[in-house]
């Protein structure tokens, strides 16, 4: 099961793993608006993957398939 989250969840989970990370709400928004990671909408509220982001973080891009 893919593992989606808003932008802001995604960046507190980030931030248990490294309290000084630059990543930012906006950067997570900006993956999904490229198409980047994949999205779902929920109304006015967009979900983010978070395995997605996670793996692009990690420098494997091509693992969104």
């Amino acid at each position: 099961m893919i593992r989606m989250r808003y932008a802001a969840q995604i960046l507190a989970e980030i931030k248990k793993n490294d309290p000084e990370t630059s990543i930012s709400v906006g950067f997570i928004k900006k993956l999904a608006k490229k198409g980047v990671v994949r999205t779902k909408s929920t109304g006015r509220c967009t979900l983010i993957s978070m395995d997605d982001v996670m793996n692009y973080l990690e420098g494997n891009q091509n693992d969104t398939d």
